[in-house]
């Protein structure tokens, strides 16, 4: 997702850095429950090298994320911890 689209889904959102991931990468491997589209999932991929943009979030869209990560059946602790 780049800066504008998390923007629109995503009011009040601070860009904080990028980051890259060493040994994952980004697929889209599901759908959304909530946003009724693709579902996006962080794997384990050796010699991957992923960027990515870190953003910080309000409460609200925390609590999306929260209800999103129950509905595939996560843990919810797990996902807070993640977070």
């Amino acid at each position: 997702m780049n800066h504008k689209e998390i923007k629109e889904r995503c009011k009040n959102v601070k860009f904080i850095c990028r980051v890259y991931l060493e040994g994952y990468d980004f697929v889209y491997d599901g759908s959304s429950n909530f946003g009724k589209g693709a579902g996006a999932n962080i794997i384990l991929k050796q010699g991957s090298r992923k960027g990515e943009g870190l953003f910080e979030i309000s409460e609200i869209y925390s609590n999306i994320i929260i209800q999103e990560a129950k509905d595939c059946n996560l843990p919810e602790n797990y996902i807070k911890e993640k977070l």
